[in-house]
């Protein structure tokens, strides 16, 4: 059984946390291999120190804040995966997730774009779905491709360009549905069930939308 947190270590959590909100409002602003550990405390409102008792290097705290912000992508794409199976579906999820978050917190986009220039992990970090399912679509043969790690470029440099498009004003509903049916296309999908998943598929979260709202799956 674990041992209930001390009112220190709550008090060190709290510091983390105010850090790390701290680093992404910096980061959605300036790239972060320029920002000093400085600028990070006086956005914090705490001592210089404080920020080195945290972290080691500024490499540190880019992983850190790296995590904590993919963490608010990945915790409800997650969730929306136990109740679809289909790859296919899942790989719109994951690209139009993106983007309405993209849409509903620009300083959370902001941020994640600047991270991503910085390091590569964070780029590994926002597509580390992505393999996997597109192996599971493979095995199945609902996907279809020759080599995977090609497929991961295909799949995350769109994400990427998609949020750089969003982040510059375009519609994340309309990027979203246009890109998951090009990516769809990519990955062996005939053209009317991509463009029925890119249509249909929601943002992870957002309430399912009565069929009989939604639009035809047909061309017109």
């Amino acid at each position: 059984m674990a041992e209930p947190l001390t009112r220190g270590h709550k008090k060190r959590a709290r510091t983390l946390e105010d850090l790390l909100d701290a680093a992404t409002r910096v980061f959605s602003r300036k790239d972060a291999i320029l920002t000093t550990f400085l600028e990070i405390a006086d956005e914090a409102r705490v001592a210089s120190g404080t920020v080195h008792n945290y972290f080691k290097s500024k490499d540190e705290l880019i992983e850190a804040a790296a995590i904590k912000l993919i963490d608010r992508i990945n915790g409800p794409v997650w969730r929306d995966f136990e109740r679809v199976e289909d790859t296919a579906q899942r790989l719109a999820i994951v690209i139009k997730s993106a983007f309405q978050l993209m849409a509903d917190d620009p300083e959370w986009g902001a941020a994640v774009l600047r991270l991503v220039d910085a390091t590569h992990r964070t780029t590994q970090k926002l597509t580390n779905l992505i393999p996997e399912i597109l192996e599971e679509g493979r095995n199945s043969g609902r996907l279809v491709f020759r080599d995977p790690l090609a497929a991961q470029n295909v799949v995350g440099g769109a994400i990427l360009a998609g949020m750089r498009s969003v982040n510059a004003g375009a519609a994340p509903e309309a990027m979203g549905e246009h890109l998951v049916e090009h990516v769809l296309l990519a990955l062996g999908l005939k053209a009317k069930e991509a463009l029925r998943i890119a249509q249909s598929a929601r943002a992870a979260g957002a309430p399912d939308e009565p069929a009989s709202t939604r639009r035809s799956a047909g061309r017109s």
